[in-house]
Order: C-alpha cells, then sequence, then structure tokens
C-alpha cells in the first residue's frame, strides 16, 4: 500500500460493506457547497469502526483523513480506475438527514410528501430544512413542493415535529422505526424524555 497520505472531503454515494470490523464506503469528492469535483477521482474508503462517531449513510458528508493507493481493476470489460482510501480520521460534516427525510415521507401527519418530495426538501436545503419547518416558513418549503404542500407539511410539523429531536436521534444512530415511534409518542417532549430516562425507548419498540 502506498504511503501517500491526504485529507479530502466525500459524499457518501453508496455503502459497499458493513463488517464486524468496518465499513466500505463510495464516495464522491465535494467542495464546501456539495458540488462534486468531476476530475477527482472515484473513491473507495474503509473506515475502521473504532474510527466511527455514527453510522455512515447515503448522502452524508465526510471529511476524511488516511493513506491511500490508486488501483486499476475489470468490470464486465471495462478497465476502472479508483482511489482507495484508508481512513484513520473522520469528521461528519452534515448528516444524511434519513431520519427527518423518513418522517416526513412516512408519517400520516404529511399526506401528499412522499420520499421523493422530502428527499428532495433535504437535498437542497439541508439541515437549514429544520429552520424552515420551525419558523412555518411557507415561502420557503414552496418553491420545491408548491404552496398546498407546504403548508401541509408546516401544519404537520407544528403537531408531530421537533427538529432538535430528529437530529439528536440521528446522531445517536437509533434505528428509523425507533426514532419515529419516539416521536410519536412522546411528540414535542420526545428528546427529554429519552435523555431523562433511555429505558422509555424500550417501551415504545
Amino acid at each position: 500500500m502506498s504511503a501517500d497520505q491526504e485529507t479530502t472531503t466525500l459524499r457518501v454515494q453508496r455503502v459497499r460493506k458493513r463488517g464486524p470490523s468496518a465499513v466500505v464506503f463510495s464516495g464522491l469528492v465535494i467542495d464546501s457547497s456539495g458540488a462534486a469535483s468531476p476530475k477527482a477521482p472515484r473513491y473507495a474508503v474503509l473506515v475502521p469502526l473504532r474510527v466511527l462517531s455514527t453510522e455512515v449513510q447515503e448522502g452524508q458528508w465526510w471529511r476524511v483523513s488516511g493513506s491511500y493507493e490508486d488501483v486499476r481493476f475489470d468490470v464486465d470489460g471495462w478497465q476502472v480506475q479508483e482511489r482507495r482510501l484508508y481512513a484513520m480520521r473522520l469528521e461528519l460534516l452534515r448528516p444524511s438527514g434519513e431520519h427527518v427525510v423518513q418522517l416526513l415521507a412516512r408519517s400520516p401527519a404529511f399526506p401528499g410528501i412522499g420520499e421523493v418530495k422530502a428527499r428532495k426538501l433535504w437535498e437542497a436545503l439541508g439541515a437549514e430544512l429544520y429552520d424552515a419547518l420551525e419558523d412555518k416558513d411557507h415561502a420557503r418549503l414552496a418553491k420545491y413542493i408548491g404552496l398546498d404542500l407546504a403548508s401541509v407539511l408546516v401544519d404537520g410539523w407544528a403537531a408531530y415535529g421537533d427538529a432538535d429531536a430528529v437530529a439528536a436521534f440521528q446522531h445517536m444512530g437509533l434505528d428509523l422505526s425507533v426514532s419515529q415511534k419516539v416521536l410519536a409518542a412522546y411528540r414535542s417532549e420526545a428528546l427529554s424524555a429519552v435523555t431523562e430516562d433511555p429505558y422509555r425507548l424500550f417501551v415504545v419498540v
């Protein structure tokens, strides 16, 4: 393996493998705005579980440091070049938003949203989606899904959502279905309920 070292920012395209001691994911090099660099190599990143702070998910942005080697291999007769990065340090710059995407897509509090529209909102706004929901910013949401569905989102979030809880549960690594059950059971008190007594998680599952 090459002794070359680098630090780069990657967006997770796909988790290739989850093993007992490491995770391997495909990543795209991105700039500070999230735009992919077309001239950058394709990445396969091997991450030992001991250096991970949270579960790797598609769409996350990670700042990764480690050693790498450039390799070529054959796929169905095509030569593919890939940079294999062996991660030594990682920093999660932006979560995937999977918890809020699935909450908006699946909860009966948000009829008509669905996964495609929920994911479109996250891709456009990122973590600022929480602010738009909390601030009841109809106009900002309507730019992506129309005014009628923006009203559905705002009304549903007022009755059901909790930005701090959704974000915190994702960072805790809670399963999506568990997070949604906790939110349904405790609503605006979800985060404080779990923080005060983690055993409440077992009550709802």
